[in-house]
């Protein structure tokens, strides 16, 4: 397997009333924080792509 730096993945295997599957995320270390991958892989800086719960 290829190591990716700054990429991680994330398995939904059990949601309640949701959709399940494999999420592709970035990784940012310095912040311990977890930010959507824009569409050619990099990290997406548009906040309008965030929604609230």
């Amino acid at each position: 397997m290829e190591k990716a730096k700054g990429k991680a993945v994330v398995i939904i295997a059990k949601q309640r009333h949701g959709p399940t599957g494999i999420v592709s995320l970035a990784f940012q270390s310095d912040f311990t924080r977890f930010s959507d991958l824009a569409d050619n892989g990099n990290v997406s800086e548009n906040r309008s792509d965030y929604h609230a719960l």
